[in-house]
C-alpha cells in the first residue's frame, strides 16, 4: 500500500520518526472498530476483576462460617 506522508498521523515527540518500517497501517474505519474493542477488553477485564474478588471474598466468608460451625459443635 502506497502512502503519502500527509496520510500519516503517526507521530513521536511532534514529528515523523525516521524510520517507518515498524510501523502498522489501518484505514479509518478499522481503527475506530480497533479502538472500541479495546474499550470493551478493557470493561471486560474490570468486570473479571470484580468476579474475582467477589469469588475470593465469598471463599473467605464461607470458610469462616464453617470454622464458626466447627467451634459451635465441639
Amino acid at each position: 500500500m502506497l502512502l503519502h506522508l500527509h496520510q500519516m498521523e503517526h507521530v513521536v515527540d511532534g514529528a515523523l520518526p525516521s524510520d517507518l518500517f515498524p510501523c502498522l497501517t489501518f484505514e479509518a474505519p478499522s481503527l475506530v472498530k480497533l479502538r472500541y474493542r479495546i474499550k470493551e477488553l478493557e470493561r471486560e477485564h474490570i468486570a473479571q476483576k470484580r468476579q474475582h474478588q467477589y469469588a475470593r471474598f465469598f471463599n473467605i466468608y464461607q470458610k469462616n462460617s464453617r470454622l464458626e460451625i466447627e467451634l459451635v459443635s465441639d
